[in-house]
């Protein structure tokens, strides 16, 4: 879940992991010679060259399907019922294993940077170009967040929260709500056996915007359709103009 990960985080996650299960060492009886066997051996396999280039091969294939269940977190934190956490320091791809791993110190600068950065772009192009920097995280983060202060009704204690008809083959693969007649979440679901796109997702009645390509979308329409070039979509309710 971290790799490439060096000797120093991994040691430390799983000396507290050894002690905290009791069953060969401990907090308060620390069995020194069984941890400094489990230390070299952690040592040899993370040296173990060959080890390590099967490993990389693993982990290539699951950094996509990884990161689209990271914005798919997002999105539903975020849109669901609920008061969302949204905690600080985790904007951007994060693979930390537990304490003290994840009480590194957390660069600000960077991330301040990074919101300076993809200001007035869509979410959908920070996926294209920023996927490796953790950009569309960021990106999904800030335009739910702004989705909601334009829509405080649709996420108040009384509002709606109605499961969309999905049909197709891949249905099962697609999570897909309503919030407060004013927000639409379409979300997949497994990816790593690929995008649901053949899903068919039942829209609300009127026109509805996805915030993150500007694309257009009303009556029924296939998950690839919605999503356009991001691997989920967040749509909002085109409201009529004030005359």
């Amino acid at each position: 879940g971290a790799h490439p990960l060096p000797l120093d985080r991994a040691w430390t996650a799983i000396q507290k992991s050894l002690r905290e299960s009791k069953r060969r060492t401990s907090w308060t009886r620390t069995n020194e010679p069984y941890e400094d066997a489990t230390f070299r051996f952690l040592e040899s396999v993370l040296n173990d060259a060959s080890f390590v280039a099967d490993l990389d091969q693993v982990v290539a294939s699951l950094v996509d399907p990884g990161r689209i269940n990271s914005l798919a977190q997002v999105a539903l934190r975020l849109l669901s019922p609920g008061v969302p956490d949204t905690y600080q320091g985790c904007e951007l791809w994060d693979s930390s294993l537990v304490d003290p791993d994840n009480r590194r110190a957390v660069d600000y600068g960077k991330r301040a940077a990074a919101l300076s950065a993809i200001d007035g772009v869509k979410v959908a192009e920070v996926w294209s170009e920023h996927r490796d920097e953790g950009w569309p995280k960021l990106a999904l983060l800030r335009a739910c967040l702004q989705l909601r202060r334009r829509h405080l009704d649709a996420f108040g204690h009384d509002s709606t929260y109605v499961p969309l008809t999905v049909n197709g083959e891949d249905a099962h693969r697609v999570i897909a709500f309503e919030r407060g007649r004013r927000v639409v979440a379409v979300v997949p679901r497994l990816p790593r056996r690929g995008l649901p796109d053949s899903a068919v997702v039942t829209l609300p009645e009127g026109n509805w915007t996805n915030i993150l390509t500007g694309d257009r979308h009303s009556g029924e329409a296939s998950f690839a359709k919605l999503s356009g070039a991001f691997p989920l979509a967040v749509l909002e309710l085109e409201l009529d103009p004030v005359v």
